[in-house]
């Protein structure tokens, strides 16, 4: 194998070794090699050795090897679409226990997640999402009622998550605690439970899509009884390679599929530190007010006044010399 440009001549000398002639005679400034790796290589070692037709005194100064790391872009693009993002509970209190059928469990929230493979060889990914599922207190937030998948050899792990009720053969009845959610912007898997969906795509094809499709309920009971006025219910994505660390995927994942959830009328809180914020204004405005009043004699010109009017008030004493 041989490779030759703007006067850069390159051989492959042994297996995985690439030589090349830089600058002969004489070595000219910006010039580059473009060499194409047919493996995948989590490094490169690159070894520099000057030669001249003098006699070098420390011929080991003239040879230098640095070792790069190499990572790739797999090129692999991670999307999702809902059918919803905002959805306001205006249903009132009490909800609805007496679980018969899909539609007494609240909305629908579906979203399908998309995976596409530019020209990167990559044959195997791992795709998880990532579904909150239970609050702190105990109350049930999404109900997975169907998967389906699309593109390909496709197989995901969650027979435990679809319909664990089997709602299509029996009835349940759910019950709901109030919870107190103000100080919970997002439910997601930092604040909540979450189940997790795990996929593995096999033997991807060049410039192709693949598709998992989620279909969910959301507890609107829990929505109803808990105190809040705003939240967002986050399920996430996430994909990897076999090797993340040297098969990247950028933007680097997880994926949010966000739900904004609002709850009409509700009051909120004023928070303890809002308070004690006012408070303090309040007192240091005051205290500057009384200053600067003080600064400008206010209170002196007061006090002479109210002196004046009380000497004014007092009954004139007769003189000695004056008859009674």
């Amino acid at each position: 194998m041989h490779l030759q440009t703007d006067g850069v001549k390159c051989s492959l000398t042994q297996a995985q070794t690439v030589t090349c002639h830089v600058g002969y005679p004489a070595l000219r400034t910006d010039q580059e090699i473009n060499y194409n790796l047919q493996q995948v290589q989590n490094k490169a070692e690159v070894k520099f050795e000057a030669k001249s037709d003098g006699k070098e005194e420390k011929p080991a100064d003239n040879n230098v090897a640095i070792s790069i790391p190499l990572v790739y872009d797999t090129g692999v693009i991670l999307s999702r679409e809902s059918n919803i993002n905002f959805y306001v509970v205006d249903s009132p209190p009490p909800p609805k226990t007496a679980i018969k059928t899909f539609d007494d469990i609240g909305p629908e929230f579906n979203f399908t997640v998309k995976v596409s493979r530019g020209t990167f060889p990559v044959s195997l990914l791992y795709l998880a999402i990532a579904l909150p599922m239970t609050t702190k207190g105990g109350n049930e937030l999404l109900y997975v009622t169907r998967l389906d998948t699309d593109g390909g050899s496709v197989s995901c792990d969650s027979s435990s998550l679809v319909d664990p009720l089997k709602l299509s053969t029996k009835s349940h009845t759910q019950t709901f605690s109030p919870e107190n959610l103000r100080q919970t912007d997002k439910l997601d898997c930092k604040s909540v439970k979450c189940k997790y969906i795990k996929c593995i795509l096999k033997d991807i094809e060049v410039n192709s899509n693949y598709f998992v499709k989620v279909k969910t309920r959301i507890w609107i009971g829990t929505f109803i009884t808990a105190t809040y006025q705003s939240t967002e219910l986050t399920p996430s994505i996430s994909v990897e390679t076999t090797n993340p660390d040297l098969l990247l995927i950028n933007p680097k994942p997880p994926s949010r599929v966000v739900l904004a959830v609002s709850k009409p009328g509700e009051k909120g809180d004023i928070p303890v530190a809002v308070i004690a914020r006012s408070v303090i204004t309040g007192l240091v405005l005051l205290a500057l007010s009384v200053g600067l009043l003080w600064k400008f004699g206010f209170f002196k010109r007061k006090y002479q006044q109210l002196q004046k009017e009380a000497d004014d008030d007092q009954p004139s004493r007769p003189h000695d010399n004056e008859v009674l």
